[in-house]
């Protein structure tokens, strides 16, 4: 395979999870240690549609796997190693998908900082819609969900190189 600039220059992804995982603190420690939101408390910003909320999630999305956060840390963790170790072949040459796979390790380690430092991933982005109402998340949170979904599409829309590759060497070793 091909060694793409992105995959073999590991300092612009490690830059881009770095000001990930930065932002994702960041906001954190504001809502955190804001004056004008307690825990539990919100505030309306745009009108029976958005708020900032001041939230803790012991679980993963929705709170699957709530009071688990060990657990949740040690995926976390497990994940994200696996990710840098087999960035190259996750991404398979496609720059979209380099994208994709930093995204996503900068949401991990976002999210993973909060569940050992805190015990808890502090959420505060809140949206509804009359009586519908999205649970709550974080930086972290948005850009695991952005690199997943560009990494789906990614996948749906270009083929595997090395797929590609073994799909023909099938076809002509049948013939």
């Amino acid at each position: 395979m091909k060694r793409i600039f992105w995959t073999s220059f590991w300092s612009l992804p490690a830059l881009i999870i770095s000001l990930i995982v930065i932002l994702d603190q960041a906001t954190k420690h504001l809502i955190v240690t804001s004056e004008n939101l307690t825990y539990g408390g919100r505030i309306e910003i745009i009108p029976n549609f958005f708020y900032i909320v001041h939230v803790r999630n012991t679980g993963a999305a929705w709170g699957i796997l709530s009071e688990h956060t060990t657990l949740l840390a040690i995926i976390s963790a497990v994940v994200f190693a696996f990710m840098i170790k087999y960035y190259e072949s996750l991404t398979s040459g496609f720059l979209e998908r380099c994208y994709a796979i930093t995204l996503m390790m900068g949401g991990i380690g976002g999210n993973l900082i909060d569940r050992v430092v805190h015990k808890s991933v502090v959420d505060f982005l809140s949206f509804s819609y009359k009586s519908l109402e999205w649970p709550s998340f974080n930086v972290a949170d948005t850009t695991i969900c952005i690199g997943v979904g560009i990494y789906s599409i990614s996948s749906f829309l270009r083929p595997d190189p090395d797929n590609k590759n073994s799909e023909e060497k099938q076809t002509t070793e049948t013939k």
